[in-house]
């Protein structure tokens, strides 16, 4: 630091002072504040709040602006201070992987809902990564890396052994929704009776007079995948049927849009599809109404969730409605007693079905 005597001159007291003055370029930085930062990334106060507390509702370059911003000026909002101090940061994150059709699934947008809900009773906030997104996932490793979760809730379709390390080597408790997990595993699952749900769709089938049923599921080996599989397979055999087929394709609504069309392409007289999910039900739907199959007298479809659209198709989608809302209160608070060290009865928490029978079978 430059310092330059200007004069001396006699104080009130009638003793020598020496007036300085310190070089302007070299003046300590004031302490960084939000308006600082704000100003510096060319951003309204309001924008940099939200890349704080909600980055997942900012633009990749916003948020890059900032943070950049806020590495300069070495600016730690009073959270992080808090934090870094022992404090908690009273958020627990949700990992999902956004699709093609929707952000959030349309399956998990209720199951999300109750979790936040149970979560904020206890003044805990809630925070959204979005793992197929590059810049969403460095900043939930940037969060758990800093101590700024408390807790996650991983939402089906985004385990990743590298993530639970993550969460794992920070010492933040975390519990699965979707599916379940082997009965040694030490993670905790909530998820719904995928088998029994299917076996119970299959019956109601067979039931109506369905005997050639086709089974469209997604791509890959997830628990679901094949415990409904398996249970379609089952209820065929129990009931001495010959026909089986099963097609793969993407759980989308395009995806049941192109099984519908291979569907249509085998030239086979099929009484029913089974869907493993309302999504690619919803698709199917749509491509064999297109090239002018009716639904139900020809063919009837079944899907697998009872999203909230299912209802509002035409025709109305019967499905087997999994209890989305419970899964959530039984996540967050599965999460709350691992958070509070609390023992869990159950690490692999199973919940019941239900058939919900509507036009299209």
């Amino acid at each position: 630091m430059d310092i330059t005597v200007n004069s001396t001159h006699l104080n009130s007291c009638g003793v020598n002072a020496i007036m300085i003055s310190i070089s302007s370029e070299e003046m300590p930085m004031k302490k960084p504040t939000i308006k600082i930062i704000a100003k510096d990334a060319g951003v309204s106060e309001m924008t940099v709040s939200r890349v704080i507390n909600n980055p997942e509702l900012v633009s990749e370059a916003t948020v890059k602006k900032v943070l950049k911003s806020m590495e300069k000026y070495n600016y730690k909002p009073k959270m992080i201070a808090k934090i870094l101090k022992g404090r908690k940061s009273k958020t627990v994150g949700f990992l999902i992987s956004s699709r093609q059709e929707f952000y959030i699934s349309p399956f998990y947008g209720e199951c999300i809902r109750s979790a936040a809900t149970a979560l904020k009773d206890f003044s805990l906030r809630t925070l959204s990564f979005n793992l197929l997104d590059t810049l969403s996932k460095s900043l939930f490793v940037d969060y758990a890396n800093s101590g700024l979760l408390d807790g996650m809730i991983i939402f089906e379709g985004t385990f990743q052994e590298d993530i639970t390390e993550v969460l794992r080597v920070n010492n933040i408790p975390f519990v699965y929704v979707g599916e379940t997990f082997q009965e040694n595993s030490d993670i905790v699952s909530i998820s719904s009776d995928s088998y029994e749900g299917a076996r119970k769709g299959m019956k109601y089938l067979i039931n109506t007079g369905s005997k050639n049923i086709c089974f469209v599921t997604g791509t890959g080996s997830k628990p679901s995948y094949i415990h409904r599989k398996q249970a379609y397979l089952d209820a065929i055999s129990e009931a001495n049927l010959e026909y089986q087929n099963v097609i793969e394709t993407e759980r989308s609504m395009m995806g049941g849009m192109l099984a519908a069309e291979k569907l249509i392409k085998q030239k086979e007289e099929i009484n029913a599809v089974f869907c493993f999910c309302d999504v690619i039900a919803i698709g199917v739907i749509k491509r064999l109404q297109e090239r002018g199959v009716t639904i139900p007298k020809e063919i009837r479809v079944l899907g697998f969730d009872n999203i909230p659209f299912a209802k509002y198709t035409t025709p109305a989608l019967t499905t087997i409605a999994q209890d989305t809302e419970k899964m959530g209160m039984i996540a967050a608070n599965s999460l709350l007693k691992l958070m509070f060290n609390e023992p869990l009865e159950n690490t692999n928490i199973i919940v019941p079905t239900e058939l919900i029978i509507r036009e299209s079978t």
